[in-house]
Formats: C-alpha cells, structure tokens, sequence
C-alpha cells in the first residue's frame, strides 16, 4: 500500500496564436498508459487573459518514488510547446514542493529567440525557481540533469 500524491500545474503558452500548435503538440505526445506520466492536460479554449493555459493535474500512488522520471517526461513535453513558463506543484507525504520552469535561454530572451528561429519548440527547460529540499531526499526530488537558473531575489532553492 502506498500513499496518495498530487501533481498539479499550469503552463503560460507563449500567445493565442501558438494555440493551434500546443493542441497538436498535446494530442501527439507519447503519454503513459497510467503510470507515472499519463495524459493530465488541458489546454484552455479560450483565454481570460492574453494566451491560453495548459492546467494540468492527477493523483498518483507515491509518484515522489518516481518524481525524476515524471519530471523528465514533463521537460520532454514541454521542449514540444510553444511556452514561456510553467509551475509544477508536487503535494506528498513529505510535504509540498514547487518548481518554476522557463525556456533555457540567454538572459531568458524569448524575443530574440523568436526571431531568429521563430519558435520556442525544440528549446531546453531549466529550473528559475526550486524548493527546499531536504538532504535525505535529494535522491527522489530534485532532477540533477535539469539546468538551474535561480533568481537570487528569491530566500529558496536548491
């Protein structure tokens, strides 16, 4: 018997023009039958404000045993949209952790990225804002490969 853990997010696409885009990115990627990443994304249809979010959540059976695979696969994900930021929450046994994600770029500069390439799909992740982790438990939650790129005005992190 394990116990019960939730992943819950949200994705800022980079604008309502890329929507088309992000739907097809989200129907075509190799989710999971269940486990540990199976399909648990929205996209909103139509934007309250500016672009559309991707929503994301689902409970899991002690996913944090799994947290770097899930992990992972999410950055695969999102390397496939157009996006510009994402939160991901994980609320388990060992408490709540949260991580802010952005397109790994120089000085984050989407703009000049856009025009030179003229999309973000394809483009590395990295970590801007991270929790505290305890020791005992780097091992299972924080995604060593990932690149971080901390705001120093933030008090947490790694």
């Amino acid at each position: 018997m394990g116990m019960r853990s939730v992943v819950f997010g949200h994705i800022h696409t980079l604008s309502n023009n890329t929507q088309e885009v992000n739907h097809h990115a989200l129907r075509t990627f190799h989710y999971d039958d269940r486990y540990p990443f199976p399909d648990i994304f929205h996209i909103e249809d139509a934007p309250r404000y500016k672009a559309p979010s991707i929503l994301f959540g689902g409970t899991f059976k002690q996913i944090e045993d799994d947290w770097l695979t899930w992990f992972d696969r999410f950055l695969t994900l999102l390397s496939t949209l157009e996006a510009i930021e994402a939160d991901v929450i994980l609320d388990c046994i060992w408490g709540r952790y949260a991580w802010t994600l952005a397109p790994n770029l120089p000085a984050g500069d989407v703009t000049t990225t856009l025009e030179q390439r003229g999309t973000l799909t394809g483009q590395g992740w990295c970590i801007i804002q991270a929790p505290m982790i305890p020791d005992n438990l780097h091992h299972l939650l924080r995604p060593a490969h990932v690149p971080v790129r901390l705001d120093p005005n933030h008090l947490y992190g790694y």
